[in-house]
């Protein structure tokens, strides 16, 4: 499954709920493939990425729309968790590979 996952073009899937107020789902794919994920230089681009990402994913409501806001913490707290999950996963991965090789 690792070769796998590094096969297929090394890129973190990024899911939460929409702002708006239907709920969609979203998906966000960020690309880390010319990262080096055993470095924590690198760690922390990809970091970078995923708030920039869930900036982009949860759009920010203007502030007079309070159920709009509410949505939208809502977004970026799942969405944010859902990027830390898979990348504690695919940075373990790396240091795994990198271990082996």
């Amino acid at each position: 499954m690792r070769t796998l996952i590094a096969a297929a073009a090394a890129t973190l899937a990024l899911a939460g709920a929409a702002s708006s107020a239907s709920a969609e789902s979203v998906t966000v794919r960020i690309d880390y493939s010319d990262l080096d994920l055993t470095s924590t230089a690198d760690q922390a681009k990809l970091e970078q990425r995923i708030e920039v990402a869930v900036d982009d994913a949860c759009q920010k409501p203007d502030i007079r729309n309070l159920r709009g806001r509410s949505y939208w913490r809502a977004c970026r707290e799942a969405a944010y968790g859902a990027a830390q999950d898979e990348a504690k996963r695919t940075v373990a991965m790396a240091k795994s590979d990198s271990a082996d090789s």
